[in-house]
């Protein structure tokens, strides 16, 4: 978490997902868990959207 808050730009350490029109990245904290993350740019901030295993984020479990 604390890496994607210092980062210059969050979007880049995610990779690129769009959920339901949203646009989203996914970022692998450890080999098992997840983060799925939007950007408000404007605002300067993540939004969390989602967190868990690769299934429970990506809605496949």
């Amino acid at each position: 978490m604390h890496e994607l808050a210092e980062s210059d730009d969050p979007s880049a350490l995610g990779r690129f997902k769009n959920v339901s029109g949203i646009r989203c990245y996914a970022y692998n904290a450890t080999k098992s868990f997840r983060l799925l993350y939007s950007v408000d740019k404007e605002n300067r901030a993540i939004i969390i959207r989602s967190i868990g295993d690769h299934k429970q984020v990506h809605g496949k479990g």
